[in-house]
């Protein structure tokens, strides 16, 4: 199923193409969502609230321009059973940034915490690995983060984003899920240049989306729920 949103242009040929070629190469229940690019001007390190077009909760996507230039993908429940036997936002919640550019701050980290993360975590980013490789490619970078071709991990503890794009990172492609103390927590990324709000959940759903190009952000996140809330980025 193919979802079109602010358009009245007629579906091109290419559009057609590209349509068949996906349904061909996928088998999964992942939805196609095409999406125009509005011309407002937006200011940096600003919140933007929910969107009137939010992305069904229930439904992963592949998410397009108008050119049929991928943006994201969404994919929903992957996280089904990882996140089970460790509460990865116990380790994270204690400490503000303790992975970043492939390396451990062994400052910021007891052993424990180490091996706890080696043993769990890293399980947890070479499936998103897998998953990322399913469209896109990886440069192989010099610095590996657990053996992957991903470079960097980024952890925020009670994190509110405004408005940004992440220019200086080495992929242009992001993976960006969130932990929480609850299983049903639902936090939304904004992206107003394609009137565009995706709801995650957290524990549960992964989004891949160009944050080098793509400007995104957070809504105002309440704060009874933000104190329980950690944001993972990997490029």
């Amino acid at each position: 199923m193919y979802i079109y949103i602010n358009m009245d242009h007629t579906i091109t040929d290419n559009t057609k193409l590209l349509i068949k070629e996906i349904e061909e190469k996928n088998k999964q229940n992942i939805q196609g969502v095409f999406v125009e690019k509005n011309e407002t001007e937006f200011k940096l390190n600003k919140f933007y609230e929910s969107f009137k077009n939010q992305l069904d909760k229930k439904n992963s996507y592949y998410i397009y321009d108008l050119e049929c230039n991928i943006l994201g993908i969404v994919y929903r429940n992957i996280f089904s059973d990882d996140f089970n036997e460790l509460n990865l936002s116990s380790i994270v919640l204690n400490n503000p940034c303790i992975i970043e550019h492939g390396m451990i701050d062994k400052e910021d980290i007891t052993e424990s915490q180490f091996k706890l993360l080696n043993k769990y975590f890293k399980p947890i980013i070479k499936k998103i690995e897998s998953y990322f490789k399913k469209t896109f490619y990886l440069n192989k970078p010099q610095k590996k983060l657990f053996t992957t071709d991903f470079n960097n991990i980024i952890i925020h503890r009670n994190n509110r984003m405004k408005l940004k794009k992440d220019e200086n990172q080495y992929n242009s492609f992001s993976s960006i899920l969130y932990l929480s103390k609850s299983k049903n927590e639902y936090i939304n990324i904004n992206i107003p240049e394609y009137d565009l709000s995706i709801p995650l959940l957290s524990n549960k759903d992964l989004l891949i989306l160009d944050t080098k190009k793509i400007l995104y952000c957070n809504d105002n996140i309440k704060l009874d729920i933000l104190k329980n809330l950690t944001k993972i980025q990997i490029s």
